[in-house]
């Protein structure tokens, strides 16, 4: 495609406001040229040499800003890349912007950034406007990570980086029709992501194909001396595995699906389940109903976990010496450092601090601890499971993508029960994958999420690459 067509198709995603900084185009084009001059005399970096992603913004970007969707970080310039960028433009990756994302990443339909909602590039159902407005309506795409996704979808870049701590990036896969791929914690650094819940927090993958999911993960993987979570062991590169996979290599497979994970979907991701279930089975698979019980209280501990680590990792949003400074004269620091946070964070970021600090407190300890105790109980359930299942198949998210009215209705702790599906596997730091392979009634797009042993981040993409191919013919 020619570069001036590509770039007017990225400015007209201003109009659903997927970028919050957008690289400047003569900048882009040389870099695209310099790929050329690789590729033409035989001296290519690699696979994906050359191609377009974009950067959530709580990625630190060298001399772009890094903004987390806030005001507080509006002015951000960080000095350095994180580890992942890094690692992609030393491979001749090209960066053309930094896209919308909740406020610190705190949210799942990406409504509340500090630069306005990013709307999907999808349009709403006719029968379900009502009287209202489209200017007043509209798709959410999925949070956190909306505006990724968004770009993605719309072929605005190749792919794109997310961050998923409890769903955000596979929900806007969903949501979005696109590939959306978590990793296990530690097999991607963490360096460079500004922290929501470190415990959590893994960098994530938006693509259209898996090949491609593949080929960014092998560059982006491995150890990293900046953060001592990672991975030590040598990592296995995914992409050659990929070349030769068809549906004839889901024989033997064991699958199994969660029966609480089905249990409150809609009908139509029922029924997907139940068709995904048939593939797999035609072609040689094995599919059974498994229990995870501990399922239910995934959302209450992770809340609880999420804000005790977002009041520990906020504590250095001061005002100094970068960030919001409130020009009000103060007469003391902790003063000034309140209303910096009163005037320079949103309020569901402020409520979670709040949150957080009083389960870190002497009185609301307790439920910290129990939230700790339950999160190990989650992470043993899924280990007992994988001693008999190879994967497992479940709907991404309870429906397709809701409208913007909807979540309001709900409020940013009601609508939570979207991440029902994606919150356990975070708090047992599994490996998972949301792919586009069905549809609503009504055209909406509806991904289904493989999940695996930590690690066996392999298997999940040979598994994805299969289904992906039957779903294709």
């Amino acid at each position: 495609m020619d570069f001036h067509i590509l770039y007017r198709r990225i400015l007209s995603l201003q109009d659903i406001n997927v970028f919050i900084v957008l690289e400047k185009a003569k900048q882009i084009e040389q870099m695209i040229q310099l790929s050329k001059q690789r590729f033409s005399k035989g001296q290519s970096l690699g696979a994906v040499d050359g191609l377009l992603f974009a950067v959530k913004d709580n990625l630190t970007t060298k001399s772009i800003h890094t903004t987390c969707g806030s005001r507080f970080l509006k002015d951000y310039v960080p000095p350095f890349n994180s580890t992942a960028v890094d690692r992609l433009t030393a491979q001749g990756s090209i960066v053309i912007g930094k896209t919308n994302m909740d406020e610190f990443g705190m949210g799942s339909a990406n409504l509340i950034s500090h630069f306005g909602p990013c709307k999907s590039h999808l349009s709403p159902p006719s029968n379900t406007t009502g009287n209202e407005s489209q200017e007043a309506v509209w798709l959410v795409p999925g949070g956190s990570s909306g505006g990724s996704a968004v770009a993605v979808a719309t072929k605005a870049c190749d792919f794109a980086l997310g961050s998923d701590t409890g769903g955000s990036v596979r929900l806007p896969a969903s949501f979005c029709g696109i590939v959306g791929f978590k990793p296990s914690y530690g097999r991607i650094s963490r360096y460079g992501l500004i922290p929501l819940a470190s415990s959590l927090d893994t960098i994530g993958i938006f693509t259209r194909s898996v090949s491609l999911c593949a080929d960014v993960l092998d560059v982006i993987a491995g150890w990293d001396e900046k953060d001592s979570s990672t991975f030590q062991h040598p990592y296995q590169l995914c992409s050659d595995s990929l070349k030769t996979m068809s549906p004839s290599d889901l024989a033997a497979k064991k699958f199994g699906i969660p029966k609480e994970y089905v249990s409150e979907v809609d009908t139509d991701y029922k029924r997907l389940i139940d068709t995904v279930a048939g593939y797999i089975e035609d072609n040689g698979g094995h599919v059974r109903i498994v229990s995870l019980p501990q399922t239910e209280l995934a959302i209450p501990c992770y809340n609880v976990i999420c804000a005790a680590e977002v009041s520990s990792n906020m504590a250095k949003l001061t005002g100094l010496p970068f960030g919001y400074s409130s020009s009000e004269q103060m007469e003391s620091c902790d003063k000034l450092f309140a209303k910096n946070r009163m005037e320079g964070l949103g309020p569901v970021v402020q409520h979670r601090i709040i949150a957080g600090t009083y389960f870190l407190s002497y009185q609301g300890r307790r439920y910290y601890e129990r939230a700790l105790r339950t999160r190990r109980l989650i992470a043993q359930e899924f280990q007992k499971v994988f001693d008999d299942v190879d994967v497992l198949l479940t709907p991404t998210t309870l429906s397709k993508a809701p409208l913007n009215t909807e979540i309001e209705r709900l409020g940013p702790v009601e609508s939570c029960v979207y991440d029902k599906q994606t919150v356990p596997i975070s708090l047992a730091g599994l490996p998972a994958i949301s792919l586009p392979l069905g549809s609503s009634h009504d055209g909406l797009p509806l991904g289904v999420q493989l999940i695996s042993n930590s690690f066996q981040e392999n298997q999940l993409l040979q598994v994805a690459k299969c289904l992906e191919s039957i779903v294709d013919r």
